[in-house]
C-alpha cells in the first residue's frame, strides 16, 4: 500500500516549493522525500547596482518597482525590452573602459619611470 502526500507552500512572489512525502508501507517500511521548484519567469529586469540605476534614468529609463529587504538592500526592477539591454550593454562597455583608464592612470602616476621635472641648478 502506498500513500502520497503533497504540499505546496509558497516560498516568495516568484518561487513555488512542491515537497511530496511517498510513504510505503511494506516489510521494509521505506519512506522517500522528493522535492520539486517550479521556477517562473521574472518578467522585469532587477539591478542593486546604483551606479547602473543612475545610468538607466539618465537615459530615460525609471523603475516600474522599487523593493527594499529587511536588510535594507534596495532593488530596482524595469521593465524589459531591447533598448533596456542595448542601454545596460552600453553601460557595461563604458564602465570596463573606464576602469581600464583608471588602472592605466594609476600605474602612469604611480611608475617610478615617470618623475616630475626636476630643476637641476
Amino acid at each position: 500500500m502506498m500513500t502520497t502526500y503533497t504540499t505546496t507552500a509558497p516560498i516568495s512572489t516568484s518561487n513555488t516549493i512542491m515537497v511530496t512525502n511517498e510513504v510505503q508501507n511494506s516489510e521494509t517500511q521505506s519512506a522517500e522525500t522528493t522535492v520539486t521548484t517550479k521556477k517562473f519567469f521574472d518578467k522585469e529586469y532587477a539591478t542593486q547596482y546604483r551606479k547602473e540605476v543612475a545610468y538607466l534614468r539618465d537615459h530615460g529609463f525609471y523603475p516600474c518597482f522599487i523593493k527594499t529587504s529587511s536588510a535594507g538592500v534596495t532593488t530596482y526592477k524595469f521593465k524589459r525590452s531591447s533598448k533596456l539591454f542595448a542601454t545596460i550593454a552600453a553601460f557595461y562597455d563604458n564602465l570596463e573602459k573606464d576602469q581600464a583608464f583608471i588602472k592605466t592612470q594609476e600605474f602612469i602616476t604611480h611608475s617610478p619611470a615617470v618623475d616630475p621635472v626636476v630643476n637641476i641648478e
